[in-house]
Parts: structure tokens; sequence; C-alpha cells
């Protein structure tokens, strides 16, 4: 069994190679010949997709025939879902609670079953050595709604890494990294990611969406759906992070 319990925080550069050594090793004890799913979740601007790139690049330099996913591949769409978030807040405003299924109105979960999930699985059942994986009608972010093609390329030592939100009902992640950071955080990370794509956003509204959708949300969904086996990071400051296994 792998002890996941760092108890001295490590800044970002010497956290990730050691995070990508666990996962390494996770695989060869729990998925020896089969492709693993990583999940990478949090709130959002947690440093999901930051953390994706990083791991990927460290089990590329182990050997591990890796790639990311983006999860917002399978997003509405920026447009979609600010009027769902407008709607949402407006609700709250006047004292309602929020939708508990938000997050399946602004993923398509089983989009991301079908064509990433799904077959994994059956490659995994079968005797192949090596599968593609073809990804249609996604988009390349949610800034941009322009629809695509990618392919991916399977072998039985992959790990595939996909950073989104509220991914840990989905039974087909073996693994959980889960990024911890406060309400706060999430609402200066995502005014400042903005600000670098030149998009000025509202600070108010921002706060409302983080403070009166997406956290309320993601308790909701903790509540309902148990996080797997995997790990939880504090990512409050990438100066120094600490994790321990996920309960």
């Amino acid at each position: 069994m792998i002890d996941y319990l760092q108890l001295e925080p490590l800044p970002y550069l010497k956290a990730i190679p050691l995070l990508a050594d666990i996962l390494r090793r996770e695989k060869s004890l729990s998925h020896q010949h089969k492709a693993m799913l990583v999940g990478i979740e949090g709130l959002s601007n947690c440093g999901k997709s930051t953390f994706a790139s990083s791991l990927e690049q460290s089990l590329l330099e182990q050997g591990i025939p890796a790639f990311s996913i983006e999860g917002d591949k399978f997003h509405v769409g920026r447009n979609s879902a600010m009027q769902i978030y407008r709607r949402l807040i407006e609700a709250a405003r006047q004292g309602n609670s929020i939708l508990v299924d938000f997050p399946h109105l602004i993923w398509r979960f089983p989009m991301l079953k079908e064509q990433v999930l799904d077959p994994v699985t059956r490659f995994n059942n079968s005797q192949e050595k090596e599968r593609a994986i073809e990804l249609y009608d996604i988009l390349h972010d949610k800034y941009d709604s322009t629809e695509h093609t990618e392919e991916y390329s399977l072998k039985r030592d992959s790990i595939i890494l996909v950073p989104s939100m509220y991914l840990h009902h989905l039974s087909e992640f073996s693994f959980i990294l889960r990024l911890e950071v406060s309400p706060h955080v999430s609402v200066e990370r995502k005014i400042a990611r903005d600000l670098k794509k030149g998009i000025s956003r509202n600070p108010a509204v921002t706060k409302e969406m983080v403070f009166c959708v997406e956290y309320p949300a993601l308790l909701n969904y903790d509540s309902q759906f148990r996080l797997g086996k995997g790990i939880t990071i504090d990512a409050n400051h990438f100066s120094g992070l600490w994790w321990h296994p996920n309960s």
C-alpha cells in the first residue's frame, strides 16, 4: 500500500514529480497492463489544468505515456453557461436554493462518458495493445464554441488525466486528485485568469457565481457522492502544498 501522507508542505515544482511518482506506482499496483483514468477536480480556477499539464509532463519524463483531456471540452460553452449562472444567481438573491443538478447543466457528462470513459473501459477489457480515442463535436475551450475533433493514442501503460469539476460520481475514475481552495481564492484566480485573456470581469458577479452557485453546488455534490480513492491537495498557496489520502 502506498503512503500518500505528506506532512510538510512542498513548493509546486517539488510536489509535482512526487505526485507523478505516486500515480505511476498506483498504476503499477492496481492497473497493470491497463490504462488508468485520473480525475483532477476542485472549484473553478483552483489550478486543475495547470496541475494536469505539469503532471502529464512529469509522467512523460518518467516514461509513462500520459495525456490530458481537458474537461472544458465537454462544457456547454461560456455564453450558455452565463445564462444558467444568471438564472441561479437571481434565484439565490430571492432566497431560493440552487438546483442540485447544477453540474449537469454546465458539463456534458454523457458525452464525456461516451467519448472517453467508455472507450477506455472497452480497451481495458480487450486484448488490444493500442487504440485511438476520437473526440468529436467538442469545444476547443469554453470561450471558443467552435466544435471540432481530436484524437488520442491509448496504450496499456497510459495514464489519462481529466481536469474538470464534479467528477467523482463517475465510477470509471479509479483515482481522484482533489484540489482544495477557498471560495475567496477561486474568485481571485477567476478574475486574474480572465484578465490574462483580455476579459474584464465584474468582481461582484464573479463572487456571486462562486459563493451562490459553484461552492454550494460542490457541497451538495459532496454530500451525495463519496470522494473516491486518491489524494486531496491544499492548493491555496502554490508556494507550499500539502496533501493527504481522500477519506
